[in-house]
């Protein structure tokens, strides 16, 4: 499921609104960038781990696996919040979480304002569209211009007129 660049606008407001996010400066890039609050980081291991609907990022990697207590707390929290569903798989007996649409574009918007390449690609493809639509119109003025200025004078016209030819 692609998301627009306005659905990525309004979920970071509920991300920032659930504390998953925040602003910060990076010293780095000299820039302030989204990073990810402790929570959201527990939040999305935890929707990892209920759901196969997961992704690797570079600072997910090599995470403990939470305490039970905690595991079940945040799968509460993910069910309250309607970021999970719980439902019956019937050929195995057994209760299976899944992601509803909601869920899945929040972790996807969570996952696209953590990875700043992600958002760099974002930018360079909407200054590409940006281009290739001012290009676009160059190009269907161009055979109007070539059409009025291939036009003789309107005075040749005249003389032509008047020949007996």
């Amino acid at each position: 499921m692609k998301l627009t660049e306005k659905e990525y606008e309004e979920l970071k407001v509920i991300l920032i609104r659930k504390d998953w996010i925040v602003y910060a400066y990076d010293i780095k890039s000299d820039k302030g960038v989204y990073v990810s609050t402790q929570l959201g980081l527990d939040m999305y291991y935890s929707y990892c781990h209920w759901t196969e609907d997961s992704e690797k990022l570079e600072f997910t990697e090599g995470r403990p696996i939470a305490k039970q207590e905690e595991s079940a707390r945040a799968l509460r929290h993910l069910l309250e919040e309607k970021v999970l569903t719980r439902h019956m798989n019937w050929s195995t007996h057994k209760e299976v979480y899944s992601p509803t649409p909601y869920g899945h574009k929040l972790f996807t918007a969570w996952i696209y304002w953590n990875d700043t390449k992600m958002q760099k690609k974002m930018a360079d493809r909407k200054a590409a569209r940006k281009f290739l639509k001012g290009l676009w119109g160059l190009v269907k003025q161009t055979p109007c211009a070539i059409e009025k200025y291939s036009q003789p004078p309107e005075e040749y016209k005249k003389k032509k007129g008047n020949r007996f030819f």
